[in-house]
């Protein structure tokens, strides 16, 4: 809309003025009587209270008028201008216009993409910017526009018909010159001529395009020195071959600072090439095509899905997190008709064929009822998917369950031939098999693609037995050329694989039957259930969890509302009673709080207790002077603490007969410990009639039960059967099982979590427990206690002799492991300060440290160090160093991680990824003790700290990510999508465009929608019962899914809790809505008339006093209401982007808002009606 259009829409609306020269004559005499606007001569100067004519008259700058407030002069409350750059870091200064003390915080690392397109629309002629910074995709015209399938990567994708199919930009997204990442699922389904991915374009080249090329058949990134027709064309090539008819991950990265451009397909980076190139494109970005010598050409053939780009250089790491998931993944879960969906969202679907039937499953929500699997006979039955899943001479991993029901012979389980569906080859590339000469499951691969192929094989332990479920998974990973074959989630053989010898099988996956000397053999009799691909050799705790897939998983990491989610994908959610309340800290990230009136339901039984099942859960016991239940389903089984008859404290199952009829009882023989975590795990095998009871990792109690009996009752956590009993602790980390864990993966979900926990809680004394099982109690020598810690209490350690010792048995540094705590240095000095360490002879093995340099102050840093050797002068070190500065005087969450197979140190700052760096050349164990607050070097204590340590975690594995996020998040706003994404994008084309007030170069912030939002200062709390005030912004969206534009909040921590009011949101029908709590039965709500997620720029102003509550829009009053003496009290915080919905009109389906927000205001006062049209005005 241009300024001319919305200055006649003002008038037209205020003055009532409907068309022709009489709203011209009004707007003329509006202008005069506008604060400001009194003449045609337009100069950016502070603004005029005289409305007198003048030849040199003024019109302010947007930040003039808003600085102004109401009252010429005067200072708006708070004034954020969103011109903040990007950061990583997982929180930055959200800069006050002009008062430092006032700068809020992004409470999220604000250098996301600039680009996101999910292509999840399915249908129409544009694709939306998930970034936020409203880069709508714009598909060509007519012919040129792509089409849609719901066969994409996650769900929808585009589809390109390699003629004139193509989507544009609107504008160059990336500057060429600078660093930059663009990634990108694609489908290859042509490959007669070169195709592109994504290009950006000059006026007579591509500056880079992400291609296939068909004169080398590989993917390559192809780059140009300048913008002409006689350009030099450089590659950075992939080392494979671009597969075709399969979905390929591919991502470019420009490094400038490194001088270097790098290729990653699927996850690996291929090419690492030296580039210089200095011109900027500036015709934009498209996919689907490119340019060369001014002709658009190498149109896509196939689908592309999930395109993101980055004004940024993306890690490897981040690579490989954008391209981790299934290639497919079939449940078999449908119990009617031929085909089984593939749910990894890559569309292979299965179709059983020649007779195949369903049969019962153990899917991983199998314990429900009606659960399926594929049956087959073993002669001819399978089910054949539409194409390959993996390519088979790269890494991959294969998984299935199967239950043999006779072993005649060799019978196949999961293979993918070589070929076509209608032309097969010889073989199969894969055996994922039992073997009958061996009598056991084996993992075979043939090395070339003929009639009887030479194999390397992994072979099991394990002798299956007829009629049992058994989890199978075959990893080929293709850098260490080696076999692995695991059975029910363990490692039980593993081979070398001859190198050189791959070759990638083009044909159809099958389950059921293999390909061998040019005819199908060694079909499978028995069933299949949960067959899974990956594109990559999947870790041994990655095939443990695909094992122990639970049929109910409850996390408890919400930390806010009522409802537990459920993360095994059975949405079998649970229901908090009401009053509950959420522990911060719970084993590990948050848990549930129980005071002993309080439950939390499953919406349907998860245990099939007539069969065999599993439960596992952490749980924090804080007054054992009666019966507390941990969990029960009525009348099948419960859990609980309690005490015989004898006053001996045991853990106790027990499970009835028949509903209501005594059962079998087991306690444990080890007794429970107070206040301190434990692993519980009740293990039921059907077959083997055999309950277990396990404590910390280790069977304590067997029994055989007579009978056992199902209802489907749901399950209850917190009290028994007859409502008494209740739990009083925390419980976190429950999940329930279809089948039964093995000894082993008890002891691995026992050692998931950390092996030390210093919570810091004590206030007083010489010790501090440890809260996880293994009970590591720590000496506190010379450090003092305070209340100020993170949470609760912590410890102060005054930088001279003050340290905690641990023990030496807490950490093995020859394994991977993780150290986190949280840390508040009180200065920083110029040297060294320690925060955790174990303690050798003459070093330390590990140092997680303070590393001031020699000037300290804004030059220093966090960084975690690992020397080869014991030694005072070790041979060599390896570690990482954190990039963002360190704060005094602040806590900050610290991680580090030791991936002891990668030889990989990775260090986080406030749950973000900052540095990766190489590990040590050899690992050692120190003999020593672990110890917070000092390092060993030279057989002293040394590099003593000073400040304050809490909440100190150990875990003898290497976190990922996310875990390390749910870590920190424990006691901060972070939470983990399940779609990754970094939150907001700094530097967004900002909403001060008018061209002649010089505010082009205004930048403004994007928000995702999932989890990004921004929050004020503190001194906001001058607001805490206004009687009247007035919230400004300028918003940019073409969200359908809604979100808070301002709201005044009580809790800056999780984005959705405490309470929040007068808020300012986009409702569910896209309009802008006002929203007053004066009462519990009094609330004021306006709308305005007019839609604001059209993709435009638009001010949205809303205001209360007692003479009324207004909403604007453009200048424009579209909705007041009667006014408000004093709104809802309560301290608290402003924030915008996303704050806590709840029960509001139009309520939208998202709390946090996808687009971008600019010159975010709050006064103190409720603007006129003047005052609002002349902020609004000021940016025209």
């Amino acid at each position: 809309m241009s300024g001319l259009a919305r200055c006649a829409r003002w008038v037209r609306g205020v003055l009532g003025v409907r068309s022709g020269a009489l709203q011209w004559v009004a707007l003329a005499a509006l202008a005069l009587s506008l604060p400001g606007l009194t003449g045609a001569a337009f100069t950016a100067t502070a603004p005029t209270a005289s409305s007198t004519l003048t030849s040199d008259t003024t019109f302010p700058t947007h930040p003039q008028a808003v600085a102004g407030g109401g009252t010429v002069g005067t200072s708006p409350h708070l004034y954020y201008r969103s011109d903040d750059g990007p950061v990583r870091a997982p929180t930055s200064t959200a800069a006050h216009h002009s008062d430092a003390a006032r700068n809020g915080a992004y409470q999220t690392a604000t250098d996301g993409p600039e680009l996101w397109w999910q292509f999840d629309e399915g249908t129409g002629t544009t694709v939306a910017d998930s970034s936020g910074s409203v880069n709508t995709g714009t598909f060509g015209a007519t012919t040129a526009a792509p089409g849609w399938t719901s066969d994409g990567y996650a769900a929808s994708a585009a589809t390109f018909d390699g003629i004139d199919d193509h989507v544009t930009a609107p504008a160059s997204i990336v500057r060429t010159d600078q660093s930059y990442s663009a990634a990108a699922w694609v489908y290859l389904d042509s490959t007669t001529v070169s195709r592109a991915v994504i290009s950006q374009d000059g006026s007579r080249q591509s500056a880079f395009a992400l291609q296939y090329f068909k004169d080398t058949g590989k993917w390559a990134v192809r780059l140009t020195g300048t913008d002409s027709d006689t350009a030099t064309e450089t590659r950075a090539s992939s080392t494979s071959n671009a597969a075709p008819n399969t979905w390929t991950h591919l991502a470019v990265v420009r490094d400038v600072p490194n001088g270097r451009v790098r290729l990653y397909v699927n996850g690996v980076q291929e090419a690492d090439i030296a580039w210089s190139g200095t011109w900027l494109s500036t015709q934009g970005l498209a996919v689907g095509r490119m340019k060369s010598s001014g002709v658009l050409g190498s149109f896509w053939s196939g689908r592309i899905d999930d395109v993101r780009v980055y004004s940024r250089t993306l890690s490897a790491l981040e690579v490989v997190r954008l391209q981790t998931r299934p290639a497919l993944q079939w449940p078999l879960a449908e119990g009617s008709g031929t085909a089984t969906a593939d749910v990894s969202g890559n569309g292979n679907t299965g179709t059983l064929t020649d007779g195949a039937t369903w049969d019962a499953g153990v899917t991983q929500w199998g314990s429900a009822p009606g659960a399926r699997a594929v049956s087959l006979d073993g002669t001819d039955d399978h089910v054949a998917g539409t194409r390959n899943a993996v390519r088979t001479d790269q890494s991959f991993t294969v998984s299935a369950w199967a239950n043999l029901r006779s072993k005649p012979w060799y019978h196949t389980i999961v293979s993918q031939q070589g070929g076509t569906a209608a032309d097969p080859s010889s073989a199969s590339a894969f055996f994922l098999q039992y073997r009958w000469d061996d009598q056991r499951w084996a993992f075979t691969m043939t090395r070339t693609d003929t009639a009887t192929p030479l194999t390397d094989r992994a072979i099991s332990t394990t002798l299956p037995v007829e009629g049992t479920w058994y989890h199978v998974a075959g990893v080929y990973d293709d850098e260490r050329d080696e076999l692995r074959l695991y059975v029910n989630g363990v490692l039980e053989g593993v081979a070398p694989k001859a190198d050189s010898t791959e070759w990638s099988a083009t044909g159809p996956l099958q389950v059921g039957r293999a390909r061998w000397n040019g005819g199908w053999v060694d079909h499978f009799p028995g069933l299949v259930d949960d067959v899974r691909m990956h594109r990559r050799a999947l870790t041994a705790a990655d095939v443990g969890a695909l094992y122990r897939s639970p049929s109910m998983l409850w996390n408890f990491d919400e930390g806010t509302g009522s409802t537990a989610d459920d993360s095994s994908g059975a949405r079998n959610r649970g229901t908090l009673s009401t009053g509950m309340t959420w522990d911060a800290i719970g084993h590990q990230g948050r848990a549930v709080l129980f005071d002993g009136d309080d439950t939390v339901t499953s919406e349907r039984a998860p245990l099939r207790t007539d069969r065999s099942f599993s439960l596992s859960t952490w749980v924090r016991l804080t007054n054992d002077t009666a019966t507390r239940t941990v969990a029960h389903q009525a009348g099948t089984f419960s859990l609980s603490f309690t005490r015989t008859s004898n006053s001996t404290a045991v853990w106790r199952v027990e499970m009835p007969t028949s509903s209501g009829a005594a059962g079998e009882v087991l306690s444990s023989t080890v007794a429970p410990v107070k206040d301190r975590w434990t692993h519980l795990a009740v293990v039921y095998d059907d077959p083997g009639n055999l309950l277990h009871l396990y404590v910390n990792g280790v069977v304590t109690s067997t029994a055989r039960p007579d009978t056992t009996f199902w209802n489907t009752n749901p399950l209850v956590v917190g009290r028994n059967q007859a409502g008494t009993a209740f739990w009083i602790g925390s419980i976190d980390s429950l999940a329930t099982y279809a089948h039964p864990l093995p000894g082993s993966l008890i002891a691995a979900l026992r050692d998931e979590g950390p092996t030390l926990g210093w919570d810091f809680e004590e206030g007083t004394g010489t010790s501090t427990a440890d809260v996880t099982w293994n009970g590591r109690t720590g000496t506190v020598n010379g450090a003092t206690w305070t209340t100020s810690g993170k949470p609760g209490r912590a410890l102060t350690f005054d930088g001279v002799d003050d340290w905690v010792q641990g023990s030496t048995a807490a950490l093995d540094t020859t394994r991977s492991f993780t150290v986190s705590v949280w840390v508040n240095p009180a200065s920083r000095p110029a040297r060294f300060m320690n925060v955790l360490s174990k303690h050798g002879t003459a070093n330390s093995s590990f140092i997680l440290e303070y590393a001031g340099g020699s000037t300290g102050g804004a030059a220093a840093r966090w960084q975690m160090l690992l020397p080869s050797d014991d030694a005072v002068s070790p041979a060599a070190w390896g570690g990482a160093t954190a990039d963002s500065e360190v704060v005094a005087g602040a806590w900050t969450h610290l991680t580090g991680v030791y991936d002891a197979p990668a030889r990989q140190v990775r260090i986080y700052v406030n749950g973000r990824l900052e540095k990766l760096g190489g590990g040590p050349s050899t690992n050692w164990n120190a003999s020593g003790p672990v110890a917070a607050g000092a390092a060993w070097h030279s057989t002293a204590r040394t590099n003593l700290f000073h400040g304050s340590i809490d909440t100190v975690r150990i875990v003898q594995r290497a976190l990922d990510s996310d875990e390390v996020a749910h870590l920190h998040a424990a006691t901060t706003p972070v939470t983990v999508p399940h779609r990754s994404t970094e939150g907001a994008t700094a530097a967004r084309q900002g909403a001060l465009q008018g061209p002649t007030q010089g505010q082009t170069t205004s930048t403004a912030m994007a928000f995702d929608g999932v989890r990004g939002y921004a929050v004020g200062n503190s001194a906001a709390a001058a607001s805490a019962a206004p009687n009247e005030f007035t919230f400004e912004a300028w918003v940019r969206t073409t969200t359908t899914q809604g979100g808070v534009v301002g709201s005044f909040v009580s809790d800056t921590t999780p984005a959705n809790g405490g309470s929040s009011d007068r808020m300012t949101y986009v409702d569910s029908g896209g309009y802008a809505s006002f929203y007053v709590t004066v009462s519990n039965t009094d609330h004021r709500q306006l709308r305005s008339r007019t839609r604001v997620n059209d993709g435009q720029w638009h001010h949205v102003v809303a205001s209360m006093s007692a003479t009324g509550t207004k909403l604007y829009v453009d200048g424009l009053l579209e909705a007041q209401g009667a006014g408000v003496a004093s709104a809802d009290a309560y301290s608290g915080w402003w924030r915008w982007g996303g704050a806590r919905i709840r029960n509001r009109p139009n309520q939208p389906s998202s709390e946090y808002l996808r687009g971008t927000l600019d010159e975010v205001a709050v006064h103190s006062t409720q603007l006129s009606d003047r005052d609002v049209a002349r902020h609004y005005w000021s940016n025209f």
